[in-house]
């Protein structure tokens, strides 16, 4: 006979009494989304970028190229957040001695 206890089911089978501890796991599974996407090109360019894949699709390729593209850019922005950062932290710590005139303010 089956009796529970806290946390899961206590059975006896014969002189052994068992215990069973039921946990439940929940998985999550994320599935990507491919959007199909249409190029235009000359057809002499075509042929040479499939000439050049080296044992991979002009699709695999180019999806490559997108998610390169999309780091990158993700990467310039942390580089420009470095940056501002950088230039908050020294604002008031620099000191020139004296005020800059309006043409020294624009000198490159």
């Amino acid at each position: 006979m089956d009796r529970a206890f806290r946390g899961g089911v206590e059975q006896r089978i014969g002189w052994v009494l068992v215990r069973f501890r039921v946990r439940w796991v929940l998985v999550y599974t994320e599935i990507a989304m491919l959007k199909n996407i249409t190029f235009s090109a000359e057809e002499q360019i075509i042929e040479a970028a499939r000439a050049r894949a080296e044992k991979t699709t002009l699709n695999e390729r180019v999806r490559s190229w997108l998610e390169n593209y999309v780091r990158g850019q993700a990467e310039s922005d942390s580089v420009l957040d470095r940056h501002l950062q950088t230039m908050a932290r020294l604002k008031g710590k620099v000191v020139i001695g004296r005020k800059l005139t309006r043409d020294e303010l624009n000198e490159r």
